[in-house]
């Protein structure tokens, strides 16, 4: 062989060895953190390689849906615990998988029981005439008009309907009809209630601020962790493919996109993470199935106009970079660093000084 065709097979072998090393760090960067992550590209192979065969494609132009694959938690949501609410013995306590709805009984301590009511606000108080006027009185009356017991207007202030409205509450619950009620007599929640979980049994002595169970509500959502770089590729109300346990595919909605926050990584060390949260169009399909892991396909946003090639064809340049290699008219190839953006089906975009449609490009070994 002459010398140029040595140096010809030994750089074939060795942008193959890169263009491996760059894909496969991409694949890794994808299932990790669901996006493309080029700091972890920090050095390329120039060891030896099998001779590939080159295979050429062109650049393309057109429209890409980015995609973020990440793993996630389907579960009931909004997880709370049920407090004992009063020191005593724990003498009832709602099923687990029971639905506990306005009015309903959570826990019993020394038979005296705690309801159920809805509202944003947490009890703080109790309930008594010449209690001071409250946002807290206008949703315990709110709740009290709902079962039935309340008909004047909800307001701020505790008056003598309100008494006698609670009066009418107490009686129809086997209740002392004291026209007061006791703080740990109501939790309220936003909603009727799943129990998830229970933390202690019949009999048990607790506290009145121990959790005895764990509720939730009704609705199940998928729990992910985003890496805070993926976030910009997705909107809320953007569409999801999520795989359930069985193997099916659920289409999912991005419901809600939190703030960064800090979690432990799997090495311990603290990480910041973006929580995002999916819902499924058709949630009777999975009414059997909660805390389980699923794995969710976030499509992104539509990205039109953009130059695009196999994942394949990028290869690790000197300098931490990022580059393709170009064909010439007379066969010889030539390195062009680019720059990366959103990732899809296969195919990512490029940009950067040189790229243009129709370019030939090595697209990987076949």
């Amino acid at each position: 062989m002459s010398e140029s065709g040595i140096a010809s097979a030994t750089r074939s072998r060795r942008s193959y060895a890169r263009r491996a090393t760059v894909a496969a760090a991409v694949l890794l960067s994808l299932v990790v953190g669901g996006g493309l992550v080029w700091s972890a590209v920090t050095s390329r192979d120039d060891s030896p390689a099998a001779k590939p065969t080159a295979a050429t494609t062109a650049v393309m132009k057109g429209t890409l849906q980015g995609e973020i694959i990440a793993a996630g938690t389907f579960a009931y949501a909004d997880r709370v615990p049920i407090v004992a609410g009063r020191d005593g013995v724990l003498t009832e306590l709602a099923a687990i998988g029971s639905t506990i709805d306005r009015g309903g009984v959570l826990s019993r301590v020394d038979n005296l029981p705690t309801f159920l009511m809805f509202g944003a606000l947490p009890a703080w108080r109790s309930y008594e005439a010449d209690m001071g006027s409250g946002p807290d009185v206008r949703q315990l009356e709110e709740n009290l008009a709902a079962l039935g017991f309340f008909s004047d207007a909800p307001d701020e202030n505790f008056r003598w309907a309100t008494t006698q409205a609670i009066r009418a509450w107490q009686k129809a619950t086997g209740q002392e009809q004291t026209g007061t009620i006791s703080l740990g007599i109501i939790t309220f929640r936003s909603g009727p209630q799943r129990v998830a979980s229970t933390e202690a049994k019949v009999g048990d002595r607790v506290g009145s601020t121990q959790g005895v169970a764990t509720a939730s509500s009704l609705d199940k959502r998928i729990s992910i962790q985003l890496n805070p770089a993926d976030v910009s590729q997705i909107d809320v109300g953007g569409t999801a493919s999520v795989q359930l346990p069985d193997g099916t595919q659920a289409v999912g909605v991005v419901e809600r996109i939190d703030p960064p926050t800090t979690a432990k990584g799997a090495d311990g060390a603290d990480k910041t993470i973006v929580p995002v949260t999916v819902s499924l169009a058709d949630a009777a399909a999975t009414a059997n199935i909660d805390n389980v892991s699923v794995t969710a396909t976030l499509f992104g946003k539509k990205h039109e106009g953009v130059y695009y090639v196999p994942v394949t064809s990028l290869i690790g340049l000197d300098g931490n970079k990022i580059g393709v290699q170009l064909v010439q008219k007379d066969g010889s190839i030539t390195e062009l660093p680019v720059k990366t953006g959103v990732r899809a089906t296969g195919n990512i975009e490029i940009s950067g000084d040189g790229v243009r449609e129709g370019l030939t490009i090595i697209s990987g070994a076949s």
